[in-house]
């Protein structure tokens, strides 16, 4: 493997001087790279697509290679960070959480859809952290160690980063060690309780509420799927390295069915459809986060039976 190449990042427009600090500190530390955080380059109002609000990916770009920099002895690879949504119209990507030159060793991170509060939920900077810290990883990878995208899902370097959860679904390893025989066994056994869980969504239609006296129907089915479901991934033996991360997902679920069990005593007593609307913002926001929890410990089928409810 070839030695790293050093690392500067470029903070664009607004973006915190002590995010990218931290994130300079993490690449030291982790990944074992000289990181360094350059000056700090404005955001071109040219590269803003008022209709979308979002910036092409290609015009940053640009504004940062032919902006004059001064760059420390060993650092040929760069990193900028923005805060605002891009889209990379060469790619024909309605989005991107990150952009790679085609030309030269730059990757443009956004933060933008990291956090949850993005979608209208509620804000959690764990989750948006823990995402950050892949795409870094993810760059440096490539950029600085000229690694290859890998076949491994799990592998910061995935080739496949399609969506929050092939994200979510990553680890920060370059090349994560297969699952051990406990964790095998506990992934075996939630996987199972979590297709048939998936299976009894499906058969309950669901369906989408479009009056109160359905939104409770809606309610009660989902507090039962929830109650019926759940308890047993808790009876699931956890390996031993994952027991806290374990603990934290069974914590979420409970989290809901107490959400979801409240919500229709008062909804039943009487409808308030502000009420309703909290009650999705809060269902919804316990809900990502027990979703990327299951992700996080390689459990897509877990990920897609909480999303599916």
């Amino acid at each position: 493997m070839q030695a790293p190449r050093g690392v500067g990042l470029s903070p664009l427009g607004d973006f915190p001087s002590a995010e990218a600090q931290a994130l300079a500190a993490l690449i030291r530390r982790r990944y074992k790279v000289p990181a360094v955080v350059l000056r700090r380059i404005a955001l071109p109002t040219s590269a803003y697509d008022a209709s979308r609000r979002q910036y092409r990916a290609e015009d940053l770009e640009a504004t940062v290679l032919r902006t004059p920099t001064r760059l420390p002895p060993g650092v040929t690879a760069g990193i900028a960070l923005t805060n605002r949504d891009l889209y990379a119209p060469s790619l024909g990507e309605a989005w991107a959480f990150a952009y790679r030159s085609p030309t030269s060793r730059l990757v443009i991170n956004s933060t933008a859809r990291l956090d949850p509060g993005f979608f209208g939920l509620h804000a959690d900077h764990v989750i948006a952290d823990s995402r950050l810290r892949k795409l870094t990883g993810r760059a440096v990878g490539v950029i600085s160690y000229g690694r290859p995208l890998s076949a491994d899902p799990r592998s910061v370097l995935s080739r496949s980063l399609l969506s929050l959860d092939d994200l979510d679904f990553m680890t920060e390893s370059f090349a994560p060690a297969p699952p051990s025989v406990a964790e095998r066994r506990w992934l075996s056994g939630v996987g199972h309780v979590c297709a048939r869980g998936s299976s009894a969504v499906r058969a309950a239609g669901l369906g989408r509420a479009t009056t109160p006296a359905e939104a409770i129907v809606r309610l009660r089915k989902v507090l039962a799927l929830e109650q019926r479901w759940f308890p047993p991934l808790e009876h699931i033996a956890p390996a031993p390295t994952e027991r806290a991360r374990i603990r934290s997902l069974g914590s979420a679920l409970n989290g809901l069915i107490s959400i979801d069990r409240q919500a229709i005593a008062a909804l039943s007593a009487q409808w308030s459809a502000a009420d309703y609307r909290h009650w999705l913002l809060a269902d919804g926001s316990q809900g990502n986060r027990a979703i990327w929890l299951a992700l996080g410990l390689g459990s897509r089928p877990c990920g897609q039976f909480i999303e599916s409810i």
